[in-house]
């Protein structure tokens, strides 16, 4: 069947030239080949690398197959023993008015500031556009939203605390910090866990037959090595020198 499979590799092998061709910024086939010989090598040695380790690749996995498959008993220690890898830290998504007391010539001016943007949220405004018009640092054009932070990420250890203990949906009493002045509002909340073992038991049992399959590789490979005839083929030696002969 090789030329049959031959045929389908090197089609295979094309269309990775053409996504080759893309991605170098060459014009065409020729360019790319042009390219290839400016570095020692070649279209052809790449096809024929190509069809030799894949060949290799699909052979080593025929002679390599595991019947036994993990048990539950398995999969429970592995999930007992790699506990932490199915933590799940505690993350909060949310919204800020932040007022930099750097802009404010007095701290009062600054707590005044801040607390003016926090009446109009209680008056009704929309947080976005309170944000949008009043709020300083860099979440203030995007309406003072920010992504799903893990805790304890944030330099700001007051803040941290305010966002991993303030009710959802609650809007916070002022945060000062060294730099500023927060009003914090969590929209979502995930608390600390684990992914339950119910869960992650189908990639559990995958994991481990990964590593069945890697042993059987390692083994097939073994006995390849004590059966197989392996040769140099050595090129023709050069004359000496004629200063030498």
């Amino acid at each position: 069947n090789f030329p049959m499979i031959e045929e389908q590799l090197n089609a295979e092998f094309n269309k990775r030239v053409e996504m080759l061709i893309e991605k170098r910024g060459a014009k065409s086939l020729a360019d790319i080949t042009e390219q290839f010989e400016a570095e020692g090598n070649s279209l052809e040695k790449q096809r024929k690398a190509f069809i030799e380790e894949t060949l290799a690749r699909e052979w080593l996995t025929r002679n390599s197959k595991v019947k036994e498959d993990a048990h539950r008993n398995d999969l429970l220690t592995y999930y007992r023993e790699h506990a932490s890898e199915y933590e799940i830290k505690a993350k909060v998504r949310w919204e800020q008015l932040m007022v930099s007391r750097a802009k404010h010539s007095t701290p009062e001016a600054a707590r005044f500031a801040i607390g003016r943007l926090g009446n109009r949220v209680l008056d009704g405004e929309k947080f976005e556009e309170v944000a949008k018009t009043g709020s300083d640092g860099p979440t203030a054009l995007s309406g003072g939203q920010r992504d799903w932070t893990m805790k304890g990420s944030l330099v700001s250890e007051v803040l941290d605390h305010a966002l991993f203990t303030l009710p959802v949906g609650e809007l916070s009493q002022i945060i000062e910090d060294s730099d500023a002045l927060y009003i914090v509002r969590v929209v979502e909340r995930q608390e600390d866990g684990r992914i339950p073992f119910e869960e992650s038991q189908v990639a559990i049992r995958e994991k481990l037959k990964e590593g069945l399959v890697g042993k059987a590789q390692q083994e097939y490979v073994k006995r390849l090595l004590k059966t197989a005839q392996i040769w140099r083929l050595l090129g023709k030696p050069e004359p000496p020198p004629a200063s030498q002969q």
